[in-house]
């Protein structure tokens, strides 16, 4: 049976707790003691927890398709094309038809000789057209919101998957034990319900976000022109939140 809080009170009247080892030695007639321990944690903690990376997957989920379908980002990207082949060009560099994303804050390195603060991105900013001054603006066009892309790029997918493994642990340990023929009917008619009613289905919804938001974060980060072997979907929400500040920088520079 499972221990329940009058089995417990009885327990406190009938030892004197100063005895631990008389305590510890009725817990040893418990069967699968810890097994059972463990469970009582995961009915306590499973659905917080699953709660918690379902956050997560909303923020991620959230920024992957507001830069997928960012007109602003677009534009920006297209603007630091032109600008960049109009700068080289007549060099074998001139005629590119494609460039790394940090290439974008690169431009904040190369100065004007005349003044120091300003740079090539100021000239990128104050020469463009003003709808193209509008999109590459991000924050601002309606429709697009970007204010939680520095908390997404604080979430790691590896963070994720080691995440989602522990629940997967939890859920596999709560079935076996479920199964065993050790334990009493008032465990498994505790924790059947449980499992039928929460973990599943929280689990299983976990499951098919986790897994469509790595093809979406892949296609993400080929789409920008990296390898998915060398930059991960935190890293590229990083370069684009420091890109899309240091363009709002320069604009709010030219305007002082």
């Amino acid at each position: 049976s499972i221990i329940t809080p009058t089995t417990f009170a009885q327990c406190v009247r009938y030892f004197d707790f100063e005895q631990v080892d008389k305590f510890l030695a009725l817990m040893t007639t418990v069967p699968k003691v810890l097994e059972r321990l463990q469970c009582c944690e995961i009915r306590h903690t499973f659905k917080a927890r699953a709660e918690e990376m379902s956050h997560q997957l909303d923020l991620m989920e959230h920024n992957v398709a507001a830069v997928l379908d960012s007109k602003g980002i677009k534009e920006l990207l297209t603007l630091a094309m032109a600008t960049g082949n109009h700068v080289n060009d007549g060099s074998r560099r001139g005629q590119a038809h494609g460039f790394k994303l940090d290439a974008i804050l690169k431009m904040k390195e190369i100065k004007s000789c005349d003044d120091k603060k300003y740079t090539l991105l100021h000239y990128m900013a104050e020469t463009s057209s003003e709808d193209i001054q509008t999109y590459g603006n991000a924050f601002t066009l309606p429709g697009e919101t970007f204010e939680s892309l520095g908390a997404a790029a604080r979430i790691q997918m590896s963070q994720l998957g080691e995440d989602f493994a522990n629940l997967k642990l939890a859920r596999s340990l709560l079935q076996r034990e479920i199964k065993s023929k050790e334990h009493g009917a008032a465990f498994v008619n505790e924790m059947r319900p449980l499992l039928n009613n929460i973990i599943n289905p929280m689990y299983l919804q976990l499951e098919t976000r986790l897994n469509t938001l790595k093809i979406d974060a892949n296609n993400l980060i080929l789409r920008f022109g990296e390898q998915i072997k060398d930059t991960t979907i935190d890293v590229l929400f990083a370069l684009l939140k420091n890109t899309l500040d240091c363009w709002e920088g320069c604009k709010i520079d030219l305007k002082t």
